[in-house]
């Protein structure tokens, strides 16, 4: 492979790098989906255009440290996935409340910006402290939750933790392609 293509081709993958996505783009389709929950519970979701940072949120489940028996099948689950038929996901904070322990609320991201990261706020209630919480998402590469003690609320978050980009290899190829390239022109004139 001659130098010039090696280029190309190093500058194309860099390019490619730096593209790679994984969100919830404009106008794309998207479900909540809610198990386990009790009727009446008042959800707040808040989108954001950025990666959120995951300190103190635990990773796809949540259980209270004093709680040993918290694993039943009902324990409340929460999902965030592609979906249609969508209602508009506005920028601020976007309120449901559940008719039923089991829903999937549908939604396009009317926003205006990709959303990175999805935050859920929810009001527990007495009998939820020893539960179990999970969650997972096709869409989003991490889920977690936080407890937030005084109310008592669980704040349950969705985002994407940023993957290693190939960046430096790509980089240092770049730099071996261009020094062999000066290297092979100084030969030749000499």
């Amino acid at each position: 492979m001659n130098v010039k293509r090696f280029l190309l081709v190093a500058a194309v993958s860099l390019f490619c790098a730096g593209v790679v996505r994984a969100d919830i783009p404009i106008s794309s389709d998207f479900y909540i989906g809610l198990e386990g929950w009790q009727s009446g519970q008042q959800f707040d979701a808040t989108g954001y255009s950025t990666i959120l940072g995951t300190n103190g949120f635990t990773e796809n489940s949540f259980t209270p440290s004093y709680c040993w028996y918290c694993f039943c099948d009902e324990d409340p689950e929460t999902k965030v996935n592609g979906g249609n038929d969508a209602m508009p996901f506005d920028s601020g904070t976007n309120q449901f409340t559940l008719t039923s322990p089991t829903e999937t609320f549908d939604y396009v991201n009317d926003a205006g910006f990709d959303l990175q990261s999805l935050v859920l706020t929810v009001q527990l209630t007495e009998g939820q402290l020893d539960e179990q919480f999970t969650c997972s998402s096709t869409v989003f590469s991490f889920c977690g939750f936080k407890i937030i003690a005084e109310d008592p609320k669980l704040e349950i978050l969705f985002t994407n933790v940023p993957e290693p980009r190939p960046y430096l290899p790509l980089l240092i190829a770049l730099c071996a392609g261009v020094a062999v390239d000066q290297f092979r022109r100084r030969r030749a004139r000499a």
